[in-house]
């Protein structure tokens, strides 16, 4: 198990999953009060000061990084509801010729992938929040 960064006691991170049962709540905070590097694991205290049962280290970001839970509620819903039309946010630029081409011909893209998404149901990854 690789982890991304290695946390410190006293860091503010912010959940981002978990595994299995856990008493950590995704997109919230907390300050780490114990680091394991030998499993890759920390504790960490909630708001209240509890601390927290133990949780991966690949499951938790340092709280000041921007990532799709945080830039959601930045952005109005209709922009939200857009991006969530996709499966993904990488490699969506086109080349400069192309993306020209499909503006000319497709006008009102961004509404029709408007009306499209909020005529159709919630699929798996709108609904896990995967952006």
């Amino acid at each position: 198990m690789t982890a991304s960064f290695t946390p410190e006691t006293g860091q503010r991170i912010t959940v981002t999953r978990h595994k299995g049962r856990s008493d950590y709540q995704v997109g919230e905070n907390y300050t780490v009060s114990c680091v394991d590097s030998s499993d890759h694991t920390l504790k960490a205290t909630n708001a209240a000061g509890k601390e927290l049962g133990w949780i991966n280290w690949d499951c938790v970001r340092p709280a000041d990084t921007i990532d799709w839970l945080w830039l959601r509620e930045q952005l109005s819903p209709e922009t939200v509801l857009f991006l969530e039309a996709f499966d993904g946010l990488n490699h969506l630029i086109f080349n400069d010729q192309l993306a020209d081409e499909i503006l000319l011909e497709l006008p009102d893209l961004e509404q029709h992938i408007l009306r499209c998404q909020e005529s159709s149901p919630p699929s798996v990854s709108q609904s896990s929040q995967s952006l």
